[in-house]
């Protein structure tokens, strides 16, 4: 059965559900984008103002009248070059803000308009009072190709409910392990969740740098998930990430084509005490290198990994998911028990 978590959009609990009313409120953040010309504006009030906005698209389901009605993606398109000519300091658009209308553009331009159902493009079944879910691979926005190097699509600070959603926008590629990668290459992704406690070894989360405790595996035989990370550390050595002396900019171009970051996923499961911890759900927080290893228990083969965020990102989304999306995603949990 195909998803069924159909909610009244947020949205319509503050503006009529008239079609007119509602082109105006989507068009509501190009009056937002014009006022940050205004050199004497209120520049953190008008941020806080895009933030509402964004946050309630994230939770409206929208369709084709009304993207072609609103224009809201040329509008998008046009606060792009904005940023690009007069992003300056006094008047910087904050990341957050830059992330979600690079994320809610993306999708809406390939069609995927019902943002507010956590259950899009998944399957549910009803077995003994318990719930499964699982890939719909006939949805149209189904992405297998989960299985490239970088965000393969994906904006950081981009939350999920449920950990089979990753692999439907093609996140990651396992829906048990936590590492999931290509065999002699690395991994391309890791979702961090319930900790590894590998008797006195554990894993530690600093944000931007991680310290991942492999799998079990033998004296003589990394796990194969071990192995993805050291195939990842091997590439990160090799490929000289540091920048060549008298190399020049196409050939620093070329090279960091053939990089091969790692998808670094937070589950709401890690500790309470991880501030890098979602309060529900899941998280993408970008991409990050494996720049160390140690064999920390050789008859087990098992090691630790430093794992460090890329530089040339948007910051962690901590405040992700926020509170209108966890609101929705407790009207869809008890939608779905209802239903049975």
């Amino acid at each position: 059965m195909a998803s069924f978590c159909r909610l009244p959009p947020l949205i319509n609990t503050h503006i009529s559900k008239d079609m007119h009313e509602i082109i105006l409120t989507v068009q509501y953040f190009e009056k937002l984008a014009l006022r940050l010309q205004d050199s004497h504006a209120d520049f953190p009030d008008i941020h806080q103002h895009m933030r509402k906005w964004l946050s309630d698209m994230r939770c409206f389901s929208i369709d084709e009248g009304i993207l072609t009605l609103s224009n809201i993606l040329e509008i998008f398109s046009n606060f792009s070059r904005w940023i690009v000519k007069n992003n300056i300091s006094y008047r910087r658009v904050p990341e957050d803000i830059r992330a979600d209308v690079v994320w809610l553009k993306s999708r809406w331009q390939m069609g995927d308009w019902n943002l507010a159902d956590p259950l899009r493009g998944l399957n549910i079944a009803y077995k003994n009072d318990c719930i499964s879910r699982s890939l719909n691979k006939n949805w149209k926005f189904y992405n297998p190709a989960w299985n490239r190097f970088g965000h393969n699509g994906l904006v950081p600070g981009v939350t999920w409910r449920y950990y089979i959603a990753i692999m439907r926008d093609g996140g990651h590629g396992s829906p048990e392990a936590g590492i999931s990668g290509i065999a002699g290459q690395g991994a391309v992704s890791v979702v961090l969740s319930v900790p590894n406690t590998q008797g006195e070894y554990a894993d530690w989360d600093e944000g931007n740098k991680i310290g991942y405790v492999s799998t079990v595996g033998s004296r003589d035989q990394p796990s194969t998930y071990t192995q993805l990370l050291l195939d990842s550390h091997d590439w990160y050595v090799k490929s000289n990430k540091i920048k060549i002396e008298g190399e020049d900019q196409q050939r620093e171009e070329e090279r960091k084509k053939e990089d091969r970051p790692v998808r670094v996923f937070r589950s709401w499961k890690l500790p309470p005490k991880n501030t890098w911890r979602p309060r529900n759900g899941f998280r993408y927080d970008g991409l990050y290198d494996v720049i160390d290893k140690e064999l920390i228990d050789p008859d087990r083969a098992l090691y630790r990994f430093t794992m460090e965020r890329q530089y040339d990102q948007w910051a962690i989304r901590v405040d992700q998911p926020d509170d209108q999306t966890l609101l929705l995603w407790d009207q869809c949990a008890i939608t779905q028990k209802t239903a049975k």
